[in-house]
């Protein structure tokens, strides 16, 4: 190994010792960086598995086809998946991931993604996958946009 390699494993190492990854639903320090959850959370976000609207992907009930939302006005997209109820825990984590840089919950909501709706999205067959555009403003005050790193 040269010596600029020494140097960049050396920088990662301080860099993971000063900031190391946190689990994205109870925000403490993680074993490793191969772990993205603490196996006591393992769970605690509920996935949204049957029963979703078929335009948003959001919870409905078993008798129902499309949301409220949905049902009442007209969307800019053919179709969409949600993943996770958005309960009081996801909100938190959001807002963590989002506002307060914890960027390395993206690695965790990206793998969940991909586990639970990859088959779909792979059925859709997209051309390409967009994120949602933010002003520069905001993406000045956060330093990035989560829906460009989960695309």
């Amino acid at each position: 190994m040269g010596i600029s390699e020494c140097l960049q494993k050396g920088k990662v190492l301080f860099l993971e010792a000063l900031y190391p990854s946190r689990c994205p639903a109870c925000n403490k320090i993680l074993p490793g960086k191969k772990v993205h959850i603490c196996p006591e959370c393992r769970g605690s976000f509920h996935l949204i598995e049957e029963h979703y609207c078929l335009k948003c992907g959001k919870p409905v009930s078993e008798t129902e086809e499309y949301c409220a939302d949905c049902k009442s006005r007209k969307r800019g997209f053919c179709q969409g998946r949600g993943v996770f109820l958005y309960n009081m825990q996801m909100k938190q984590s959001l807002l963590r991931y989002k506002y307060y840089g914890s960027r390395e919950y993206g690695q965790y909501y990206a793998e969940e993604i991909s586990r639970y709706v990859g088959t779909q999205i792979k059925r859709w067959n997209p051309d390409i996958l967009v994120p949602v555009p933010m002003t520069c403003r905001k993406k000045r005050i956060r330093g990035f946009n989560q829906a460009e790193d989960l695309a």
